[in-house]
């Protein structure tokens, strides 16, 4: 088996967040920016839901 566990994992999760900017009618490319942006700026994990574009 080639490859890493981890690195599975972290695609899994990032192909998980397009589909779900897809479903939703949102733009994958802007989305996701926007929460690496924040991730960078030290947004906590207790205000993860403030980063949805829309409510779920």
């Amino acid at each position: 088996m080639a490859g890493h566990d981890a690195g599975a994992q972290n695609w899994a999760m990032f192909v998980s967040l397009i589909e779900m900017c897809k479903l939703n009618k949102t733009e994958p490319p802007s989305d996701i920016t926007s929460v690496v942006t924040a991730i960078v700026n030290g947004n906590k994990q207790e205000d993860i839901d403030q980063l949805a574009t829309v409510e779920v």
